[in-house]
């Protein structure tokens, strides 16, 4: 995990504008910080456990999706750029070398594939904002109209059935409606709480997660075991509704592909970070299929880490499972509000 900038090339040194004698015998860490945007530190720890990952297991070819991203080069010019690692073993250890492939020119026109990828991300940004209100929205006037307009029926059903004597093939009649109205308004509930829960706006990030895990063992049969550190863990509500979705995108793959019967889920926290962690016991993602683009439900994850500027990180072996990992920085603008009052 350690070692130090052994050569910088003159390339490179164009690139970046860094020049060889300024970055040579720097931790090798420390030198890849300076090539990050601000803000978006926390990618660094990605790299890092990439690479450990490849030297580990001999693969060291191509890891693109988590060793692609932005970089500041030269004339704080921002490229995209993919980056193919290789190792040497060596007495005590490996000789890592990288080579780093822009993708695109200068972004300051707006118009090359860095800006449009960044437009097309903004966009998906925003329109998932949009959906996210649209989906409070939905679920509010579920719950405040259709639900109460239910309740009201059952109950006048409910006095016609006391109040009059009616022949029993009416009475059972009356009572089938009631029945049928205790369904809808299940479904109602149902439907109102997968749209948007309304225990993540009333009692929070980790009692939305109970619930989810709860909810998800009824509907699939699969065992959820819950671990959080703190148990009371709080945070502002567009924070929390982005650990949730990530939540449900991670075990809504579960039941897609990993036939699992067990899925553990671990979300905790540091002064700088929230961790939240979902294992299976299912068949185990390969590297290939956890680093797919087409893959929709994994490519939401990371976007959404992305936006957060943290980071996430898909595991699986064959008959080992798989393991989410999102790491998401937590600072004074997201507000950590727990241990402000201790």
């Amino acid at each position: 995990t350690g070692g130090r900038i052994a050569a910088w090339n003159s390339s490179l040194a164009r690139l970046t504008g860094i020049a060889p004698d300024s970055i040579e015998g720097e931790p090798l860490w420390d030198g890849f910080g300076r090539l990050l945007p601000r803000g978006e530190e926390g990618r660094l720890e990605a790299v890092e456990e990439t690479i450990i990952d490849a030297v580990s297991t001999g693969e060291t070819g191509w890891v693109e999706h988590v060793l692609s991203g932005r970089m500041v080069a030269a004339e704080n010019v921002r490229l995209t750029v993919d980056v193919r690692g290789s190792a040497l073993p060596v007495d005590k250890g490996y000789i890592l070398g990288l080579a780093f492939f822009p993708r695109a020119e200068k972004t300051d026109s707006g118009r090359d594939g860095n800006a449009a990828l960044e437009v097309l991300r903004q966009l998906n940004r925003r329109l998932e904002v949009e959906r996210e209100r649209e989906r409070e929205r939905i679920a509010r006037e579920l719950h405040d109209e259709l639900e109460h307009t239910l309740t009201a029926l059952k109950m006048d059903v409910a006095r016609i059935c006391e109040r009059f004597s009616l022949e029993p093939e009416a009475q059972n009649g009356l009572m089938r409606v009631i029945g049928y109205t205790d369904e809808a308004i299940a479904a109602v509930r149902r439907i109102s709480m997968e749209l948007r829960p309304s225990i993540l706006d009333d009692l929070g990030l980790s009692a939305a997660i109970e619930w989810q895990a709860e909810e998800f063992t009824q509907r699939t049969g699969i065992d959820v075991r819950v671990n959080m550190s703190p148990p009371d863990l709080e945070v502002t509500p567009a924070y929390a509704i982005e650990v949730f979705r990530i939540l449900q995108e991670a075990l809504t793959n579960v039941v897609r592909h990993a036939e699992a019967t067990t899925v553990w889920v671990t979300l905790r926290a540091t002064e700088e970070h929230i961790e939240l962690i979902v294992k299976d016991n299912g068949q185990g993602i390969d590297r290939e299929a956890a680093n797919r683009r087409s893959s929709q439900g994994l490519v939401g994850i990371r976007e959404r880490a992305r936006h957060l500027n943290g980071m996430a990180r898909i595991k699986g072996a064959p008959a080992e499972g798989t393991t989410v990992y999102v790491r998401l920085p937590l600072d004074a603008a997201e507000g950590r509000r727990n241990h402000e009052n201790d």
